[in-house]
């Protein structure tokens, strides 16, 4: 019982960095053109990105917990992946409608609106890369035995998640 615990608190964690972020986007990062659109049940577009994504974030802790106590399958798996990957790519939608919009679109934009937009590929390529690590579990695949306790998929992981954080920090310091 006291390993699930732990896990349901890492999950947890991770729910509350997803909406912590968010809140940190719309602050700072937000993109200029969605702050106008209308939102869902009369409330801005801010403010229903923001519950979504919150919901997103509480669904996604009880599907992480649940997904644990099923035997190993393709569709444990795709739910295990989505769990982790709804509430990252929902967080992170507008940024990188900003990032297209700042590259692609008009450059109608105040001085240096756009300077984060170089920044943020960075953190989202660490992620992707961190991402791929873990999942590919690299190096306990070449060399099985030799990465039980350091620089096993996992650890690579979490530095590849905070070199993330460093990058998202750098970016959001920018759009302040």
């Amino acid at each position: 019982f006291s390993r699930d615990a732990y896990f349901t608190v890492d999950y947890a964690g991770l729910a509350i960095f997803t909406c912590g972020s968010g809140i940190a986007y719309v602050a700072f990062s937000f993109p200029i053109e969605l702050f106008t659109k209308p939102g869902a049940l009369s409330l801005s577009f801010l403010d229903t990105y923001l519950v979504f994504l919150c919901l997103c974030s509480m669904v996604s802790i009880f599907q992480s917990v649940w997904t644990r106590t099923l035997s190993p399958s393709v569709l444990r798996g795709v739910l295990r992946v989505n769990a982790f990957a709804a509430p990252g790519v929902i967080m992170s939608s507008p940024v990188l409608f900003k990032i297209y919009t700042c590259y692609c679109g008009a450059n109608s934009y105040p001085p240096h609106y756009c300077d984060s937009a170089v920044i943020w590929p960075k953190q989202f390529s660490a992620c992707i890369i961190s991402i791929i690590f873990y999942v590919s579990r690299f190096p306990e695949h070449l060399y099985p035995g030799k990465f039980d306790y350091f620089g096993h998929s996992h650890n690579v992981f979490h530095i590849g998640a905070l070199l993330g954080l460093h990058y998202q920090r750098l970016a959001l310091s920018l759009d302040l």
